[in-house]
C-alpha cells in the first residue's frame, strides 16, 4: 500500500481504507506499542494512523494508560 494512506484523515476513503487495513495486520499490537512509546516524549506531536488510532485516539489512549500506572 501507499505510505501516504496512513496519513490521511481517518474520516476519508483513504483513510478508511488504512484502518481496514490496520485491523487486519499482524503487527498491529507491536506498531501500536511502538508509536506511544515514540510519541512518549513528544509534547503531543503525533502524525498518521498507527496500530489503527489516530493521532487523537493514541493521545487518549496514553493519557489512559498513564493514569492507569499511577
Amino acid at each position: 500500500s501507499d505510505p501516504e494512506y496512513w496519513f490521511e484523515k481517518a474520516e476519508t476513503i483513504v483513510g478508511d481504507f488504512a484502518r481496514r487495513t490496520c485491523e487486519i495486520c499482524p503487527v498491529k499490537i507491536d506498531c501500536l506499542s511502538a508509536a506511544l512509546e515514540e510519541e512518549k516524549d513528544s509534547k503531543g506531536l503525533r502524525y498518521g494512523l498507527r496500530g489503527g488510532l489516530t493521532p487523537s485516539d493514541r493521545k487518549h489512549l496514553a493519557k489512559r494508560i498513564g493514569e492507569e500506572n499511577e
